[in-house]
């Protein structure tokens, strides 16, 4: 797991921010999917230790995505729902 994971808001309007720690100087990964699994977002973000992004999903539909944030081999996914 993922050091001081946070993911919020969440539900959310398409915008949402991902923070935690890294003890890596991976790149870090981030896609999202739908429940049909339909890549709907896709970027890598270069890696420092402190992980604080926004993603912004533009003209997305509401409701459950599922988020994916890779670094190096750890991997988490968790679920959002978009209103």
């Amino acid at each position: 797991s993922f050091q001081d994971f946070s993911l919020s808001p969440n539900p959310n309007n398409g915008s949402f921010n991902i923070k935690f720690n890294s003890n890596t100087e991976n790149e870090i990964g981030v896609a999202v999917y739908d429940m049909r699994g339909r890549e709907i977002f896709t970027k890598r973000f270069s890696n420092n230790g402190v992980f604080d992004q926004n993603i912004a999903l533009d003209n997305v539909q509401s409701g459950i995505y599922m988020v994916n944030i890779q670094d190096g081999d750890k991997k988490v996914v968790k679920k959002i729902i978009i209103q």
